[in-house]
Order: C-alpha cells, then structure tokens, then sequence
C-alpha cells in the first residue's frame, strides 16, 4: 500500500506543479501578450478558460497529495503541508481566480475604464499569482519531505559480522 499510496503523491505533485508551471508561466503570460494581434478585453477572455483548467488541475493534484500523504511521507508535518497546499489550490481556483476573470470582464482594458475595476482585477490577479507562489513552495517542501523521507528509509547496507567469541575466550571457528 505505501507504494501505491508514494506512486500516488508523487503523481499528483507533478500534475500539480506541472500544471501551476503551464497555467502561470506559459497559459496566462502567453494569452496576455497577444495585444499586439487581438483586443486585449478578448485576450483576457481566451486567458480564463484555460487559466482556471489549469488552476482545477492544481487542486486535483493536491487533492491526491493530501490522500497520500499519511501513507507516503509518513510525517505529520508533510500531511499539514500537503492540507496547506489543497487550502492554496482551492482558494486559487474556486475563489480568486474567477473573480478575478469576472472582474476584468467589468472592465475595458482597450479604454481603460473603469479605473477602480482595473485596479481591482489587477489586485485579484496579484493575489492569485501569491496563492500559487504559496502552493509552489508548500508542494516543493512537500518533495523535499518525501525524498528525504525515501532516502532515509532505504535498508542500509549489511556489514558482515564477525563471529562471536566461544566461552573460553577463544575466536570462534569460521563458518564454511
């Protein structure tokens, strides 16, 4: 069970932090720079589909971490990391980011009206980029925990014991 359960974890830390890695350094920058061939209200509209399929993918990868954790990291610390983490995800995808995205469509980014939903979206979006910076170092820790935690539990290798002595004091006989 502890094989499936650290098969587990260590699939949904990469599809966790694969995800974070699509959805904020490629997904959202990627969409954000096609001003210069679309509007950018549409821009933004593309952005948030893809934005937030990446951001459920995060949750379910942390979801199987925190399902795992028990049994794989075998420590209570990573099992609270791992909590942490599913905390950061949910608030990342089921709070801030859709009401970031609701946000930027009140506003035309082209006119720059209205100011103050501007500066909200843009304040959301901020959040939201410390929610997966958050989650990024919780799941890193949590990779740490758990090769520090393999490494550990690996057997040690046997050394050959010598023989012990006879009652007489006298080297026992070696064994053919």
């Amino acid at each position: 069970m502890d094989r499936l359960a650290a098969a587990l974890g260590m699939l949904g830390l990469a599809v966790a932090l694969g995800a974070l890695a699509v959805g904020e350094l490629v997904v959202a920058p990627g969409l954000a720079e096609l001003d210069a061939f679309v509007d950018a209200n549409l821009a933004k509209t593309l952005t948030a589909p893809l934005h937030l399929r990446c951001a459920m993918l995060v949750l379910i990868g942390t979801l199987a971490i925190a399902a795992a954790a028990p049994r794989w990291i075998h420590s209570r610390v990573g099992t609270t990391m791992a909590l942490c983490a599913v905390g950061c995800a949910a608030a990342y995808r089921l709070a801030v980011l859709p009401k970031a995205y609701a946000t930027w469509a009140m506003a035309d980014l082209v006119a720059g009206r209205p100011p103050e939903k501007i500066e909200q979206a843009q304040e959301l979006a901020n959040n939201a980029s410390w929610l997966a910076a958050a989650a990024v170092a919780l799941l890193l820790g949590i990779l740490v925990l758990a090769v520090r935690g393999q490494v550990s539990a690996a057997p040690a290798p046997e050394t050959p014991k010598a023989p012990a002595p006879t009652k007489d004091g006298s080297p026992a006989p070696a064994p053919a």
